[in-house]
């Protein structure tokens, strides 16, 4: 069974607290579990390609060897189906 949870990203609470106009990450981080890992999901401002006015979701692998680095996505439904197969072991 794989358990989501959501909590306030810590980086925004930063962001917020010094006033800076510059906000790169969004507000939230969605950690996804199962037997074999820990995932987390995160909103990120694309200031790279398109000057911050598209919105990246990035995965990354907090626990378990399930992927190296980061993986984005373009759409959030499509990084947590990622998600869903890494972290998926057939008995779920």
């Amino acid at each position: 069974m794989i358990k989501e949870t959501k909590r306030i990203h810590p980086i925004w609470n930063e962001i917020k607290k010094h006033k800076l106009k510059m906000n790169i990450i969004g507000k939230y981080q969605y950690t996804f579990s199962s037997k074999k890992g820990i995932i987390s999901l995160i909103s990120i401002q694309d200031y790279f390609r398109a000057g911050g006015k598209e919105t990246v979701w990035e995965i990354y692998c907090l626990k378990g060897k399930l992927f190296k680095g980061t993986e984005r996505f373009f759409a959030k439904d499509r990084a947590v189906e990622r998600i869903k197969v890494y972290l998926n072991d057939g008995k779920e």
